[in-house]
């Protein structure tokens, strides 16, 4: 099996994301990519994935292109380089969009799904910031923070790369699928590194949390309980040596705990989007 032809990891989509990408990280530190098929099941598969293999999804792929989403290999020139510091990089991400923001100096922003009142008004003023000053958002479609995010976006006209936790065609939730389709009628990008007709499980969340880190140069977390999601996403930006930004908020609030907790940790404490701007530029 040759690991540096697109077709060959294109075939291996029908794999989890993770696997596929642990495989990608092997042949990196071994720099080896060219293995035969039976050398090839021993050293990475299990049986589930073996089966799995069997699986044909030509039609799947080829109903995603005929709609305008696109493949982007590792081995291209247009793969974002900054995915290619982080560990187990993506070797295939599914496009629909502009790609090209992809590799430009961009600020993540996640956080809670239940959002209060003051953690709704920060979201807004720091996202019409960044748009103002045109450096791309990273976020997703959840709600709460990343919902505000995209469609203060959209509003002011600004760069949005989403980054979905499943299948271009099996958005999550349910209910901002119409907020999806905004996104890609917008000139922003909407990515995933799973087939187009994935549902979303579980483990998938923090699997995206790599990608939102990995993508941009920092993580803003606006507001966030202690135990949110987001903090998956801010630890992974430690990991790949990105900047942590955090709105600190009310110490009796519970949608506070999460950023001022960041923020005793060694988070940037910003309440003006100057201040992540001087931090990234």
């Amino acid at each position: 099996m040759d690991l540096y032809d697109k077709t060959t990891w294109l075939e291996l989509l029908v794999l989890p994301a993770i696997v596929r990408a642990k495989i990608l990280q092997y042949c990196l530190d071994k720099n080896c990519f060219n293995y035969k098929k039976e050398e090839f099941q021993t050293l990475f598969l299990g049986q589930n994935e073996i089966s799995l293999l069997e699986t044909s999804v030509k039609e799947e792929l080829r109903l995603f292109e005929e709609s305008g989403g696109s493949f982007l290999f590792y081995f291209e020139e247009e793969y974002p380089k900054q995915l290619k510091e982080i560990q187990n990089p993506p070797p295939i991400l599914l496009v629909f969009g502009d790609a090209s923001l992809l590799i430009k100096s961009s600020i993540a922003i996640v956080g809670t799904h239940k959002m209060r009142h003051y953690g709704r008004a920060a979201t807004k003023f720091l996202t019409e910031g960044l748009c103002d000053e045109n450096i791309p958002i990273v976020t997703g479609i959840l709600n709460g923070v990343e919902e505000t995010v995209a469609k203060k976006v959209l509003e002011r006209g600004g760069k949005l790369i989403c980054v979905l936790a499943g299948g271009q065609n099996k958005p999550y939730p349910a209910n901002n699928e119409s907020l999806l389709e905004k996104v890609k009628a917008s000139y922003g990008v909407v990515i995933s590194e799973y087939l187009p007709n994935q549902r979303v499980e579980k483990g998938f969340f923090e699997e995206r949390s790599r990608l939102i880190s990995g993508l941009a140069k920092g993580v803003l977390i606006p507001e966030a309980e202690e135990r949110s999601g987001a903090l998956v996403t801010a630890s992974y930006a430690v990991e790949f040596n990105r900047e942590v930004f955090a709105v600190p908020g009310n110490i009796f609030a519970l949608g506070s705990n999460g950023g001022n907790s960041l923020i005793s940790e060694g988070a940037k404490l910003v309440y003006l989007p100057q201040h992540i701007i001087e931090e990234i530029q």
